[in-house]
């Protein structure tokens, strides 16, 4: 079962390119059929993928929203709440299928990453927008703060996509996943560039 650890916060849905090989090619076994455990569990956790990600789309629209674009308060706030509902489900995710990598050691690990995020901004292993708030007021209203935390919320976003993505047994439905996942962060991050922008999706 894959794992999560400091590779992990390196991590990416999108697929990485790799180098071509020369020569003969080497001799593969045929792999192994997934035990029935590791069936039934990949199906469980399909299901509560596609519960997770329809709660994900959904707040996408709502960041969509015209009168969402004229608030970034708001938008941090549904951004916010998209982001928690992916580390709660991280948190769901049984031991043999993924290591418990919890949103401060996240942080922690990848501080130099992060223009804003801290250990600091997660009270209960959820980002909080108001300890946000109530430690930087003046930088909140500040036209940068926007741009700068979006991209650090997408980025912890898409670390534990990465996750969710190893956590399948089959490779099949591993690929499957990382697809479906790649198509929704390529959406959410077109709607938080467009509220970056001003602009209406």
């Amino acid at each position: 079962m894959a794992q999560a650890s400091a590779s992990d916060v390196k991590s990416s849905v999108l697929p990485k390119s790799t180098p071509p090989t020369t020569g003969a090619r080497p001799q593969t076994q045929p792999a192994e059929p997934p035990s029935p455990t590791a069936v039934q569990q990949d199906t469980a956790l399909e299901y509560d993928s596609m519960v997770l990600l329809s709660k994900l789309e959904q707040l996408t629209i709502r960041l969509s929203d015209k009168m969402v674009h004229t608030s970034k308060t708001l938008a941090l706030k549904y951004l916010i709440e998209l982001a928690n509902h992916i580390v709660e489900f991280a948190e769901q995710l049984s031991a043999a299928k993924a290591q418990k990598l919890s949103l401060t050691m996240l942080l922690t690990k990848d501080s130099q990453n992060y223009a804003f995020l801290r250990p600091q901004h997660v009270h209960n292993e959820r980002l909080s927008l108001e300890d946000f708030a109530d430690s930087h007021q003046d930088v909140l209203r500040s036209p940068i703060t926007f741009p700068e935390l979006s991209k650090d919320i997408l980025r912890v976003i898409n670390i534990y996509l990465s996750i969710f993505v190893a956590a399948f047994s089959s490779p099949r439905m591993s690929e499957q996943w990382r697809t479906l996942y790649k198509g929704f962060f390529v959406s959410l991050t077109k709607t938080v560039r467009a509220i970056q922008g001003g602009e209406h999706v």
